[in-house]
């Protein structure tokens, strides 16, 4: 595999990042500016806690991208929590392990950040291999309330600790109302 860098991502970077986050979903959901939306809207929403964005970038090109995002516990909102997505790795390179690289590398920026849990709704078969449990396991609930909501510690025995509600900001309540409109 070439030498691709992690990175954090910076302003000029954003009208790849947005091509890429559109193409990615577009072509695997069939959806993609609300993605890009929830993106675009994190990048400066830190009320709640500090965001991680990462790119993959191969001399220049950006093959991936990652948003870690604060989000929090009702019950518990001393606990900083985050949450991973979305996702985007370009066409070519997917199944090459550069979303398996920006998750790493994400998480741990996660937990120098000082993030205890991070939660996301993704594929069972995919993010288990980083550590993530099905959210019915836990004592948490999320927003979006689906069977492949999941949970990973980023600090030991947190998921013991704490139950409750996931609420997430303004950027990702439009994936709630989509799912009630359905």
């Amino acid at each position: 595999m070439p030498d691709i860098i992690i990175r954090p991502e910076q302003e000029a970077d954003y009208p790849a990042v947005a091509r890429l986050t559109v193409e990615v979903f577009r072509d695997a959901f069939g959806t993609g500016e609300q993605e890009l939306s929830i993106v675009e809207k994190m990048r400066g929403h830190t009320a709640w806690g500090p965001v991680v964005s990462l790119v993959a970038d191969l001399d220049g090109e950006i093959l991936g991208h990652i948003l870690l995002s604060p989000v929090r516990l009702a019950e518990h909102p001393d606990v900083p929590i985050c949450t991973l997505g979305p996702v985007s790795v370009a066409k070519p390179w997917q199944r090459q392990g550069v979303g398996g690289q920006l998750i790493r590398a994400g998480l741990e920026a996660c937990r120098a950040l000082g993030y205890r849990l991070c939660v996301l709704t993704g594929h069972l078969d995919y993010y288990p291999r980083f550590g993530f449990v099905p959210i019915a396991q836990t004592r948490l609930k999320t927003i979006f309330d689906t069977p492949v909501d999941m949970a990973m510690e980023l600090q030991p025995d947190v998921l013991a600790q704490v139950s409750g509600l996931v609420e997430y900001p303004e950027p990702w309540l439009a994936f709630v109302e989509k799912k009630d409109e359905n």
